[in-house]
């Protein structure tokens, strides 16, 4: 299963967080760190594609592990054509073990989160009473998929409360911090708020919420972006 590549015809640009109004009350901020931890995300600067391929540009990765075997994440915003139910535009049947999954999520979005082990589906959500979820930072947890399909099952959560992910980011001990220090990425703190809403029909892109949030020199850089994307070289916003 690839899923590569698909991404880009899927960034919709309109209201946000429509089925999980809690979540939108809360505090949305960012702010720019010296390294990547745990719980933080590594956004991609505009010299991320020449330096490490198309694929990562404006990719914004949730960091769910870091330590001495190396770094582990997802990124956020690449939701595919694929959904977590059967049929057309449903989760190939290929993937084992997701019977119930398919069933109480059909209509959720799967997203990639990134080009490794794209067999592999992540759960990511900010539900810490699902039995056997871990919580990555406080407030953000991944796994519980058995408790997950309890609680939409009967109605106790909502799909629009979890969020799917194939594949995942990795590095080599040692190989984020060089990609860092040539420019690749920004790393970043960040509300929960960013992590857990859907990445579809966002006024905003992700990336550049983040980007602006973060102030200075990287507010700067998306607003530019913003003119090359639109093709427009007014410095208006």
């Amino acid at each position: 299963m690839s899923l590569a590549g698909d991404w880009r015809e899927f960034r919709a640009k309109l209201v946000a967080d429509e089925g999980n109004p809690e979540l939108a009350l809360e505090e949305t901020w960012a702010h720019a760190t010296g390294a990547a931890e745990v719980g933080g995300l590594l956004l991609a600067t505009l010299d991320a594609p020449k330096l490490l391929g198309d694929e990562y540009w404006q990719a914004v990765v949730f960091i769910i592990r870091h330590d001495e075997q190396g770094t582990l994440g997802l990124i956020l915003n690449r939701p595919t054509s694929l959904h977590m139910g059967r049929g057309r535009g449903g989760l190939p049947l290929t993937v084992e073990g997701m019977e119930s999954m398919r069933e109480a999520f059909g209509a959720s979005p799967l997203y990639c989160g990134g080009f490794k082990a794209q067999q592999a589906i992540t759960l990511l959500h900010g539900q810490r009473r699902l039995e056997s979820c871990m919580e990555v930072v406080p407030g953000i947890y991944i796994g519980g998929q058995n408790a997950a399909v309890v609680e939409v099952t009967t109605g106790g959560l909502s799909q629009s409360d979890f969020r799917f992910f194939a594949g995942c980011c990795s590095w080599k001990p040692g190989e984020l911090e060089q990609q860092i220090s040539r420019g690749a990425w920004q790393p970043a703190a960040c509300s929960r708020t960013l992590v857990l809403k859907q990445c579809l029909k966002l006024p905003v892109p992700l990336w550049r919420e983040c980007m602006c949030l973060l102030g200075g020199e990287w507010a700067e850089a998306a607003r530019r972006q913003r003119r090359i994307d639109e093709g427009s070289d007014s410095e208006e916003e």
